[in-house]
């Protein structure tokens, strides 16, 4: 290839990029081609098309999985997260996050893949799971799965015909876990039922939102009612989304901080003196929000969800569970929490980590039993490997005199042992637990997150994108390169060397270059 045609083809494979990782239309493509040759680029005058573009897609996406795969089959060990939803061309799809240990880069997390889903049931997620593996050239995928994470769905997490239950009967070791971010949102579900304060408060912030997302007149009054106080004030935003915890408590946030604002402007509304008046259904809808806002008891209240939510939506998102004073909000979301109990066998995992170790004659014995219990659980794991549970139990020893003064988080102590070759030597065994305690998935946000790129990417005027492109797409959007860092040489190799013809950059005629049915033939037969 020519020196000076190939710096042609980065840049247009750099234009392209740009197009997938903006989450652009393909038909922008000629237009930023365009410009960028008015603005002094060189640019080819060829391959002026989106298809063209969609074709650059391709080697670009296969490159950069490729990199991913690499890491991904040095793994011992690997992490699902699915979630479904769908799309707008009105199709179920199954989304795949994987999580894995790699040596060099430590604990990585990546969208792997999105499926669409014949069957809504057990075996048809099973079947797109598997699908995106085989895809991926992962046949033996079920040998290295020792996490399933996903929402309470009862086709996930049934006992006996979900997905969990299913892969079960060929993966032994596999544990399931229902995230913990819809637990605690369930747990708080939970206790709005059972309590009638906190039920008053989510239908007083819901009418909240639609008093002023729906009429442009009452938000504008309370805008300019803000401007007169010298006050700030926030629209009243919706408490449905995808993560509830959040949204319940930026609405009650925003209540509890421009209170006097929304307090005023309920007064204004039923005040006698106000031309003209309002209606007698918003008047007494008025009369009673500011009767509610007006007691004493109400208002304590509200700001004691309000510091209760900061404390859930932290815990929410670091998974760690705070104390809070209302009791009935905390055994709802224990109950929500209870295989993640000291009883369960995720749980006992913290044998290994060493913040956790007792002082004196208890340290000797501490944590030896919850030990040999993994043994027992991940007996055929450790088989495979080369290893038994009585050399494991040895490793936990010397691991516990090691350890046991070290002063950073257990994620770095367990990354330090597969790191380090004279420790993984040393705790061949015991490697094994740390590789899989690192390697665990308790939360679905990831996929959420994966779903709100789905929808941008996907979306009414492009309800037709094939499942396949779309998979490219998502993956470049989520997991590709920086603009900044991107670097188009290796993609436009590969697409120099693939294709059913030889490339023809010598010949500027229009008989000689691709057609729009060429190039689109060419997608086709990559499908």
């Amino acid at each position: 290839m020519d020196v000076g045609f190939e710096i042609q083809m980065e840049n247009m494979f750099h234009t392209a990029y740009f197009v997938v990782k903006k989450e652009k239309s393909f038909s922008d493509f000629p237009d930023l081609v365009e410009l960028n040759r008015r603005t002094g680029s060189n640019m080819p005058k060829s391959y002026l098309s989106d298809k063209a573009c969609a074709r650059f897609i391709v080697d670009i996406y296969d490159g950069e999985m490729e990199k991913l795969l690499a890491d991904l089959k040095k793994a011992r060990f690997i992490s699902i997260m699915i979630d479904g939803a769908t799309d707008e061309g009105n199709l179920e799809n199954e989304n795949i996050y994987i999580k894995f240990f790699d040596k060099e880069k430590g604990v990585v997390q990546s969208f792997f893949g999105i499926e669409d889903v014949k069957h809504a049931n057990a075996d048809g997620i099973i079947a797109a799971v598997d699908s995106v593996f085989q895809q991926a050239g992962l046949e033996n995928w079920r040998d290295c799965v020792v996490f399933l994470c996903a929402d309470g769905a009862a086709v996930n997490m049934g006992r006996k015909n979900g997905v969990a239950a299913k892969l079960k009967e060929n993966i032994e070791h596999l544990l399931a876990i229902h995230c913990v971010a819809h637990r605690l949102e369930l747990g708080m579900v939970d206790s709005i039922k059972d309590d009638a304060q906190l039920k008053k408060l989510q239908e007083v912030l819901q009418f909240l939102y639609q008093q002023y997302h729906y009429s442009p007149k009452a938000l504008r009054e309370l805008r300019m009612l803000a401007q007169a106080l010298e006050e700030k004030v926030l629209k009243p935003t919706n408490l449905r989304g995808a993560r509830w915890l959040p949204y319940i408590h930026k609405a009650t946030k925003i209540l509890c901080t421009s209170y006097a604002v929304f307090v005023a402007h309920f007064e204004d509304q039923i005040s006698p003196e106000r031309t003209p008046q309002p209606s007698a259904a918003v008047l007494g809808r008025a009369k009673n929000i500011l009767k509610y806002l007006k007691c004493h008891k109400n208002v304590q209240f509200m700001h004691f969800m309000c510091d209760t939510l900061d404390l859930l939506k932290t815990m929410s998102l670091q998974f760690q569970q705070n104390d809070t004073r209302y009791q009935t909000l905390i055994t709802h979301i224990e109950s929500r929490l209870g295989d993640l109990s000291t009883q369960s066998l995720v749980a006992k995992f913290h044998a290994l980590d060493h913040h956790n170790w007792p002082s004196g004659e208890d340290f000797i014995l501490h944590g030896q039993q919850d030990v040999e219990a993994l043994c027992r659980h991940y007996q055929a794991i450790l088989q495979r490997e080369g290893t038994s549970s009585s050399e494991v139990m040895a490793e936990y020893r010397l691991y516990k005199v090691w350890a046991k003064n070290r002063k950073g988080p257990l994620r770095e102590t367990l990354q330090e042992i597969l790191q380090r070759d004279d420790l993984m030597k040393k705790y061949k065994g015991l490697s094994i637990l740390a590789q899989i305690n690192l390697t665990m998935a308790i939360s679905t946000a990831a996929c959420e997150r994966g779903f709100s790129c789905m929808k941008r990417v996907k979306n009414d005027w492009r309800s037709s994108l094939a499942t396949s492109q779309l998979n490219r797409l998502m993956f470049l959007s989520i997991e590709g390169p920086s603009l900044e860092t991107f670097d188009a040489k290796r993609a436009v190799l590969r697409w120099w060397g693939s294709g059913p013809r030889s490339r023809k950059p010598g010949f500027t005629s229009r008989v000689n270059q691709p057609t729009e049915d060429e190039m689109e033939e060419e997608l086709i037969e990559l499908e």
